[in-house]
């Protein structure tokens, strides 16, 4: 007797830990299906709720009083104790036994260690399903369809709808969407998220018609006016929201999403025509920010998910406030609009520093700053390997605007933005303090002013560019304004470092930069400050204009017409050690051609003129490295910027052979400089890149 129950403990200890390391197996499952009309117990697709209210109740209780539910562990994150199943149709938070019938305030709330699932063929009726070609795919479906789990998120659509009454309208203005008539219905939230963590887990859903219109907007961040779509507080490590969409959701912060005090993962997600509108109290507007997300103090991690068409008066897309530390990985930002301010695709504000990785922006538009990114307020984000195209503003900083922050940019890509004052980039002194931004291996390429600097103006800034390109930035100025074609500088501080320009363009001032003093807080003048190392500029004679006793140094570096590419009158120039002006021996020089015949090179000013971008890798008889083919390439002649940098410079990353001494130029100093002649006899090859 004694050994039989020893076996049946042993056994129970056994299908514990079974239970606890294989949550996804032993999970209990609770199925929704609006079509069911079964017991509608959730037991099963025939007998499912047809609620989704009902079936989060049933999760609650259970995770409440039943104890064959398994814990969670502390060692096995993501721990799934409860899945619900949701088929496609439309569920709205007001349905259910424990809800009010049209009540506003109603949502569906979040569990942790209960994982919602949407996407499924349920019982297989499929007209509440959403898509213009579901309809030839169903009729074939419907003959091949074998298992009710079959799930597929884009066929099968599960929608979380605010629409309590299906009356919301399809004419509707993005820019008044909070006071759309049909929309003062809807729920303030669809879906909300409390106190939850990494457990509680929402997938395959789209998220639609919430609308956060409360009128306590100033009332202790009152959720009521935040988080349309989805409102999450305090919840420290998640949930986790994955390959869902949000769209024409509303509020007065955070359209689709607010988190407040939160750490969510959102993964796979797409965000498409959602809209944080302000209202006016009084005379000033309040409100507006954040189309798609508004995070504060929030650490969000957003990574492979899409941006498009969202609205806001601020932060179209994004808007990090008050210490909001998250990483964006791999997301599209396309044809958001900022319409009263800043920020066409996201903001960051007060000593937010957010990461982003791998992320393109492309066609937003701010109405005043930022036609991508607006910065303000000692943030300090980091931006790496991504892509700004074709954004703008109707005032300054076509891509990014920078006011009292330091942030930091690698291996970035600004093309074909444009702005009125500041093509791609406007770095201005703030109310607090200077900024102090860093670009590393940058590319502008064909930004765009009005006036100011074609690629950024530079206004009481410390501005540092290393390995950076500038080729074929316009500013189209007027003989009463002053402007560089590729950067103005006003009482501020630049430092050129192994850089490269070639082909900018104004029409009454400095081709390449134009280096000036400002006069400000009580007619102090400050002086603009320029350096150069390292660098090559090939923009033609008076590429540089330098005024009023502002000053210029350099040192190692090619520039043409040498001397008479310096236009200053006041003799700022300081003329260093190792500079000269011979041909530099690009790979390919950039040029202006026509942008109806591209066989035809034309003049900057031409109105038809398109940038042809070059290759500015040095031209090496041991080799150069080709970014296309990945290969290295011998040439037929040297370039004399091979090995003419400064001495003391640091060259280690240069692939061997290298010669011992940096390469002038943007790629000196790097993996991909070209290799040095030096060292000829011994070596004609390298595989060091």
């Amino acid at each position: 007797m004694k050994q039989h129950s020893k076996i049946l403990l042993l056994a129970g200890i056994t299908l514990f830990f079974t239970l606890i390391c294989n949550s996804q197996v032993s999970a209990q499952i609770i199925y929704v299906d609006d079509d069911a009309s079964g017991l509608n117990d959730g037991s099963s697709w025939e007998n499912a709720y047809v609620y989704l209210q009902d079936a989060l109740y049933k999760a609650q209780s259970l995770l409440v009083s039943d104890d064959s539910i398994p814990e969670t562990s502390s060692e096995e994150p993501n721990t799934t104790r409860i899945e619900i199943r949701v088929a496609q149709g439309i569920y709205t938070p007001d349905k259910g036994e424990n809800v009010f019938i049209e009540d506003i305030y109603e949502s569906f709330e979040l569990l942790n260690g209960v994982t919602i699932l949407g996407g499924f063929w349920g019982l297989g009726t499929q007209d509440s399903v959403i898509g213009t070609q579901i309809s030839s795919f169903q009729a074939k479906n419907d003959e091949t369809q074998t298992t009710s789990d079959e799930r597929n998120i884009e066929l099968y659509q599960s929608i979380l709808s605010g629409d309590l009454l299906n009356d919301d309208s399809n004419d509707y203005d993005p820019n008044n969407l909070v006071t759309e008539q049909s929309f003062l219905d809807n729920s303030y939230h669809v879906v909300t998220a409390s106190f939850t963590d990494d457990t509680s887990v929402l997938e395959g859903f789209t998220i639609t018609a919430g609308n956060a219109r409360g009128n306590n907007y100033y009332y202790e961040f009152d959720s009521t006016s935040r988080g349309g779509g989805l409102y999450i507080k305090s919840a420290i490590g998640g949930p986790v929201i994955s390959n869902c969409t949000f769209t024409i959701n509303a509020a007065y912060e955070g359209g689709a999403i607010y988190s407040i005090s939160s750490d969510p993962n959102i993964t796979n997600c797409k965000f498409i025509e959602n809209s944080a509108n302000y209202y006016y109290n009084i005379s000033s507007p309040i409100g507006g920010n954040g189309g798609s997300i508004y995070n504060f103090q929030s650490n969000t991690i957003i990574t492979n998910c899409e941006f498009t068409e969202n609205l806001a008066s601020n932060g179209a897309a994004i808007y990090n406030y008050n210490e909001s530390n998250g990483v964006f990985t791999n997301c599209k930002f396309l044809c958001n609009t900022a319409n009263f301010y800043q920020g066409g695709a996201i903001v960051n504000g007060n000593y937010s520093h957010p990461i982003l990785n791998d992320c393109t922006f492309e066609a937003n538009w701010a109405k005043n700053a930022g036609g991508a990114i607006s910065n303000f307020v000692n943030s300090k984000p980091s931006i790496t390997n991504c892509i700004f195209t074709s954004n703008s503003t109707d005032s300054k900083g076509g891509a990014i605007a920078n006011s009292d922050s330091d942030p930091n940019l690698t291996n970035c890509i600004f093309s074909g933005n444009h702005s009125n004052n500041s093509g791609a980039f406007d770095n201005s002194h703030g109310s607090i303090s200077y900024s102090n931004p860093i670009f590393t291996s940058c590319v502008f390429i064909n930004n765009l002013a009005k006036k100011d600097g074609g690629v950024m103006k530079n206004y009481l800034g410390n501005i540092v560019l290393k390995n950076c390109i500038f080729s074929g930035n316009k500013a189209e100025s007027s003989i009463l304004s002053n402007a560089g074609g590729a950067v103005i500088n006003a009482g501020g501080s630049l430092t050129f470092i192994n850089c490269t320009a070639n082909g900018n363009y104004a029409k009454d001032s400095g081709p390449f930069i134009l280096n000036m003093p400002l006069k400000y807080s009580g007619n102090i003048e400050y002086k603009g400050n320029i350096e150069f190392l390292n660098c090559i500029i090939w923009n033609g004679e008076n590429a540089i204009e330098n005024l009023n006793n502002s000053t210029i140094k350099i040192n190692y570096s090619d520039i043409q017409h040498g001397i008479l590419a310096i236009d200053d009158p006041q003799q700022g120039l300081i003329w260093g050690n190792g500079n000269n002006d011979i041909e530099p021996q690009f790979v390919e020089s950039g040029f202006w051609i026509d942008a109806n015949d591209p066989n035809i090179i034309v003049e900057p000013n031409d109105p038809n003129a398109f940038w042809q971008e070059g290759d500015y890798h040095l031209k090496s008889t041991a080799g150069h490295y080709d970014p296309n083919s990945q290969t290295w390439i011998f040439d037929d002649v040297n370039s004399p910027c091979l090995d003419a940098g400064d001495p003391n410079s640091p060259s280690e990353d240069e692939p061997f052979p290298n010669g011992g001494r940096i390469n002038m130029g943007a790629y000196g100093g790097t993996t991909q400089a070209s290799l040095s002649q030096e060292s000829l006899v011994t070596n004609k090859e390298s595989d060091d890149f």
